[in-house]
């Protein structure tokens, strides 16, 4: 918990549930990677998890992950459990090409570049490029409002 509020933009509100929305561009940043791409699920990537929660806290405070453990244990979820998606689909295929692995009769899907983490996936988490740095967009239109409201800077 106490980690959890050290990332949020309002440390004084209270928690309900590990709400991603409410994190700073960073640690939204890692949460997004961890949650779409490192351990995906199928569905509410809203809302932090136990084991994303514990993946987060050691990436921010550079603690080491036993990443093949993560993974391996992530692919056996993915089998049992219909809300986790099979992960590292380019990673397995390129073993898979590399190993010279027969898939004569096995299944083929596309894999689609839809994860890519680009400036449109900033935009669409609610920020927005001011400068050289990325900011909240709520926090640009409330700085808008607060220096329109501003009587110093009005023009006399």
């Amino acid at each position: 918990m106490q980690f959890y509020k050290s990332c949020v933009r309002n440390p004084a509100e209270p928690v309900a549930r590990f709400h991603v929305g409410n994190l700073t561009l960073i640690p939204r940043l890692l949460a997004y990677i961890i949650a779409w791409q490192l351990t995906p699920r199928g569905s509410n990537h809203a809302t932090l998890h136990e084991e994303e929660l514990i993946l987060l806290y050691c990436i921010m405070n550079q603690l080491k992950v036993n990443w093949v453990s993560t993974m391996v244990e992530h692919m056996f979820k993915s089998t049992r459990l219909p809300d986790y998606r099979f992960p590292y689909a380019i990673f397995v295929s390129k073993l898979i090409d590399y190993f010279e692995v027969d898939t004569t009769n096995e299944r083929n899907d596309t894999i689609k570049a839809a994860s890519e983490i680009d400036n449109s996936t900033l935009l669409k988490m609610g920020f927005q490029k001011e400068d050289d740095s990325w900011v909240f967009r709520r926090n640009v239109a409330n700085r808008a409002e607060n220096e329109a409201a501003d009587p110093a800077n009005e023009e006399e």
